[in-house]
Protein backbone atom coordinates (compact mmCIF):
# COMPACT_ATOMS: atom_id res chain seq x y z
CA UNK A 1 0.00 0.00 0.00
CA UNK A 2 2.70 2.57 1.08
CA UNK A 3 4.44 1.65 -2.34
CA UNK A 4 1.76 2.41 -4.25
CA UNK A 5 1.09 5.69 -2.61
CA UNK A 6 4.80 6.83 -2.95
CA UNK A 7 4.36 5.61 -7.14
CA UNK A 8 1.05 7.45 -6.97
CA UNK A 9 2.96 10.75 -5.48
CA UNK A 10 5.97 10.61 -7.69
CA UNK A 11 3.38 10.36 -10.81
CA UNK A 12 2.08 13.87 -9.47
CA UNK A 13 5.18 15.35 -9.15
CA UNK A 14 6.24 14.09 -12.89
CA UNK A 15 2.82 14.83 -14.32
CA UNK A 16 1.64 18.41 -12.58
CA UNK A 17 4.38 20.11 -10.50
CA UNK A 18 6.94 20.09 -13.12
CA UNK A 19 5.01 21.73 -15.77
CA UNK A 20 4.02 23.76 -13.61
CA UNK A 21 7.36 25.27 -12.73
CA UNK A 22 8.59 25.04 -16.20
CA UNK A 23 5.74 27.34 -17.14
CA UNK A 24 6.52 29.24 -14.37
CA UNK A 25 9.88 29.53 -15.98
CA UNK A 26 9.11 30.56 -18.85
CA UNK A 27 6.37 33.29 -17.77
CA UNK A 28 9.26 35.04 -15.81
CA UNK A 29 11.80 34.69 -18.81
CA UNK A 30 9.47 36.20 -21.27
CA UNK A 31 7.84 38.95 -19.59
CA UNK A 32 11.80 40.07 -18.62
CA UNK A 33 12.47 39.77 -22.72
CA UNK A 34 12.92 42.76 -24.52
CA UNK A 35 13.10 41.97 -28.28
CA UNK A 36 9.78 40.35 -28.83
CA UNK A 37 6.36 42.50 -27.42
CA UNK A 38 3.96 39.53 -28.12
CA UNK A 39 5.81 37.52 -25.56
CA UNK A 40 6.18 40.40 -23.19
CA UNK A 41 2.41 40.95 -23.33
CA UNK A 42 1.62 37.23 -23.18
CA UNK A 43 4.20 35.28 -21.98
CA UNK A 44 3.27 32.05 -22.40
CA UNK A 45 0.58 31.83 -25.16
CA UNK A 46 2.70 34.07 -26.85
CA UNK A 47 4.79 31.35 -28.18
CA UNK A 48 1.83 29.44 -29.50
CA UNK A 49 2.23 32.24 -32.35
CA UNK A 50 5.30 31.27 -33.32
CA UNK A 51 4.96 27.75 -32.91
CA UNK A 52 2.02 27.99 -35.73
CA UNK A 53 3.80 30.40 -37.84
CA UNK A 54 6.71 27.72 -37.72
CA UNK A 55 4.50 24.85 -38.84
CA UNK A 56 1.81 26.90 -41.18
CA UNK A 57 3.03 25.63 -44.31
CA UNK A 58 2.61 22.29 -42.81
CA UNK A 59 -1.11 22.24 -41.94
CA UNK A 60 -2.12 24.28 -45.16
CA UNK A 61 -1.03 21.42 -47.29
CA UNK A 62 -2.01 18.83 -45.57
CA UNK A 63 -5.49 19.95 -44.04
CA UNK A 64 -6.21 23.22 -46.40
CA UNK A 65 -5.46 24.14 -49.66
CA UNK A 66 -2.91 26.88 -50.38
CA UNK A 67 -4.27 30.10 -50.60
CA UNK A 68 -3.45 31.59 -54.22
CA UNK A 69 -2.13 28.93 -55.42
CA UNK A 70 -0.59 28.99 -59.09
CA UNK A 71 -1.25 32.83 -59.07
CA UNK A 72 1.79 35.38 -58.95
CA UNK A 73 1.26 36.71 -55.40
CA UNK A 74 1.41 34.15 -53.14
CA UNK A 75 0.05 35.14 -49.48
CA UNK A 76 3.09 33.05 -47.39
CA UNK A 77 5.61 35.23 -49.42
CA UNK A 78 3.63 38.34 -48.29
CA UNK A 79 3.40 36.97 -44.65
CA UNK A 80 7.30 36.56 -44.96
CA UNK A 81 8.15 39.99 -46.38
CA UNK A 82 5.36 42.00 -44.07
CA UNK A 83 6.89 40.33 -41.08
CA UNK A 84 10.07 41.36 -41.77
CA UNK A 85 9.69 45.17 -42.83
CA UNK A 86 7.58 45.57 -40.02
CA UNK A 87 10.00 44.07 -37.82
CA UNK A 88 13.24 45.83 -38.56
CA UNK A 89 11.78 49.03 -40.28
CA UNK A 90 12.40 47.79 -43.54
CA UNK A 91 10.20 48.85 -46.48
CA UNK A 92 10.30 46.65 -49.62
CA UNK A 93 6.82 45.68 -50.35
CA UNK A 94 3.72 47.30 -51.30
CA UNK A 95 0.01 47.28 -50.86
CA UNK A 96 -1.91 45.49 -53.58
CA UNK A 97 -3.81 42.24 -54.49
CA UNK A 98 -7.47 40.45 -53.70
CA UNK A 99 -8.14 37.12 -53.16
CA UNK A 100 -11.14 37.57 -55.97
CA UNK A 101 -10.03 36.41 -59.46
CA UNK A 102 -10.03 38.91 -62.27
CA UNK A 103 -9.56 36.39 -64.80
CA UNK A 104 -12.44 35.27 -64.27
CA UNK A 105 -16.01 36.56 -66.67
CA UNK A 106 -17.85 39.20 -65.57
CA UNK A 107 -15.07 41.55 -64.10
CA UNK A 108 -14.56 44.63 -65.83
CA UNK A 109 -12.99 46.78 -63.28
CA UNK A 110 -9.50 45.29 -61.68
CA UNK A 111 -6.90 46.47 -58.97
CA UNK A 112 -3.71 47.52 -60.58
CA UNK A 113 -0.93 48.64 -59.15
CA UNK A 114 0.42 51.56 -61.55
CA UNK A 115 -2.85 52.60 -63.10
CA UNK A 116 -3.16 53.97 -66.68
CA UNK A 117 -2.35 58.08 -66.99
CA UNK A 118 -5.90 59.83 -68.31
CA UNK A 119 -4.53 60.37 -72.02
CA UNK A 120 -4.07 56.45 -72.22
CA UNK A 121 -7.69 55.42 -71.53
CA UNK A 122 -9.74 54.79 -74.42
CA UNK A 123 -13.64 53.70 -75.14
CA UNK A 124 -14.43 50.70 -76.47
CA UNK A 125 -17.72 51.82 -78.69
CA UNK A 126 -18.10 49.02 -80.87
CA UNK A 127 -20.87 46.23 -78.96
CA UNK A 128 -23.55 48.23 -77.96
CA UNK A 129 -25.40 46.30 -74.51
CA UNK A 130 -28.94 45.36 -75.24
CA UNK A 131 -31.32 46.61 -72.34
CA UNK A 132 -35.02 46.50 -72.04
CA UNK A 133 -37.18 49.03 -71.02
CA UNK A 134 -38.59 48.35 -67.49
CA UNK A 135 -42.25 49.98 -66.11
CA UNK A 136 -42.87 49.53 -62.52
CA UNK A 137 -46.65 50.14 -61.84
CA UNK A 138 -47.86 51.36 -58.32
CA UNK A 139 -50.59 49.19 -56.16
CA UNK A 140 -52.01 51.15 -54.09
CA UNK A 141 -52.81 48.39 -51.20
CA UNK A 142 -55.41 49.18 -48.39
CA UNK A 143 -54.53 47.80 -45.23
Amino acid sequence: MTTTLIVIGALLVICLIIPIILLIWIWMRDEKQEEHSVLRNYPVIGKLRFIFEKIGPELRQYLFLNDREELPLLKKRIRAGGHVSGKYKKSRTMGFGSKRDFDKPGYYIRNVLFPKQRNELRIDQSEKIKTKKVCIRLIKTIY
